[in-house]
This record gives C-alpha cells, structure tokens and sequence, in this order.
C-alpha cells in the first residue's frame, strides 16, 4: 500500500525521479499532475568514429530536460573539424539512453550558410551529426551544429 500525500509537501525526488503531484478544484475534484522540471546544462564531449579530428571551438548552449523516462535535449556548438574528412561528428548525450536509433533535428552552419542537417541518437555512441546525403565534412573547417530531440533513457 502507498501514502498519496494530497498536500504536496513530499520531500523533493532523488536525481531522475519526478513526484507526482494532486490539485484539487473549485468542485472538490482530486487530479495528478506530473511537474515539469527544469533544464539542466551539460557538457558534452565530441567525436567522429574515425580519422577525423574534432575540437571544440564554443560550446553555446547544451541543455537538457528529463521527465520520467524521457530526455528532451538541446545542443549547439562550434567545433574545428581535421584531419582525414569523415561524414559525422558524434556528441555524447547527458543521460544513457536505452533502446532503439531515434531521430534527432540538426543544423549545419559551415560559415557560409546554414544547411539541414540528419541527426541520430544512437547507444552508444550519443547524438551523431550527418551533412545532408552523408557526404563528407571539409576538412579543415569550422562549423556551427545545433540539433534539439528526445530519447529514452533508463
């Protein structure tokens, strides 16, 4: 058996874990609501999978937001690209995701313009960042990436 404690005074959930909360109404009616947290910077560290080289320029915003077993991320970041041209920069996540590939929207800025971008939350290698048709990244180069999603996390 549980306690359902109706005057919202619970002491505040361990780190992952929301408290339900219960509203009542001008008519007495008893609902549960699931509070919203709020986001929570990270840093991420970076990647490629290969010969590639990637090193951060300016880190502009990575943020994240979990509510129960979903992560709702944002990233954006300048990072200098060397090295032997590969067609993906990975960045870690800021939780461990379980289960299947998940889409992710992405932006490409390479100085130039700003491109779509195909953006892939995969275990375990984190959020990885494609070029449009998966052509190569020009190295060496600079580029501004920015993709916001959701995953599952454990």
């Amino acid at each position: 058996m549980s306690i359902v404690n109706f005057n919202d005074t619970t002491p505040a959930a361990p780190g992952g874990v929301l408290n339900i909360k219960f509203l009542s109404d001008a008519s007495g009616n008893i609902s549960a609501y699931d509070p919203v947290g709020t986001w929570q910077n990270w840093t991420p560290s970076y990647s490629t999978g290969s010969a590639m080289t990637v090193s951060l320029i300016t880190l502009n915003d990575a943020q994240y937001l979990r509510m129960g077993p979903l992560v709702f991320f944002k990233v954006s970041t300048q990072v200098s690209l060397g090295g032997t041209a590969a067609n993906l920069v990975a960045i870690s996540l800021p939780v461990a995701m379980v289960g299947f590939n998940v889409l992710a929207t992405a932006a490409i800025n390479d100085g130039a313009a700003v491109n779509p971008g195909f953006g892939q939350v995969v275990t375990p290698n984190g959020l990885q960042i494609f070029r449009p048709n998966l052509v190569n990244y020009a190295v060496p180069g600079t580029y501004t990436l920015t993709a916001a999603g959701f995953y599952r996390c454990v």
